[in-house]
């Protein structure tokens, strides 16, 4: 990024469009599917099933007192998501895929924090999918975001890494390194 300010709208844009997408996404499925059956697509594989998430993932924790799903699922996210947020912003080592994984992670947090916050503790959760008895959990948009920005931050960090200087200026140990 060639500024702070750069990076800040960014970050601002990331955020956005996907705190965006996983709330909109929620409110439409409390509206189309709370109430009706399961909805089956593409010969299974997919479903559309309204559930509210009282737990964290795979509803871990769904039956751990108030005061410890309160620190567990409201506090704690709060802190690491700020923490998450400002290393972004402030970090001069992050590249700017690093960056985007990041911000999904904390646009996802956020997307279901926001349901937490306003919805008295719960998590609307409406995708499902898998083959047969094999199935995932019900998941929403801010899950997706969440995986996509781990398993992207992984990935990363399998890349070679590349000098920072034209490749005329390599020495003989670089070019065996990163040659192509």
């Amino acid at each position: 990024m060639k500024s702070r300010w750069d990076k800040f709208i960014f970050i601002c844009l990331v955020l956005s469009l996907t705190v965006g997408c996983d709330q909109t996404t929620k409110r439409v499925a409390e509206r189309t599917l709370q109430g009706n059956p399961v909805r089956s697509m593409l010969r299974d594989t997919f479903r559309l099933q309204f559930v509210k998430n009282t737990g964290g993932f795979l509803g871990f924790g769904a039956r751990f007192p108030a005061k410890l799903k309160f620190w567990g699922f409201t506090v704690f996210p709060i802190v690491a998501l700020f923490g998450m947020f400002l290393f972004g912003l402030f970090s001069r080592q992050i590249g700017l895929w690093q960056l985007l994984m990041l911000m999904l992670i904390v646009g996802g947090g956020v997307g279901n924090l926001l349901d937490r916050l306003l919805l008295g503790g719960e998590v609307t959760d409406f995708m499902n999918m898998g083959i047969g008895t094999l199935r995932t959990g019900i998941f929403n948009v801010a899950d997706v975001a969440i995986m996509v920005g781990m398993f992207g931050l992984i990935g990363l960090n399998f890349q070679k890494p590349r000098p920072k200087y034209p490749e005329h200026l390599w020495t003989e140990k670089e070019r065996q390194i990163f040659k192509p």
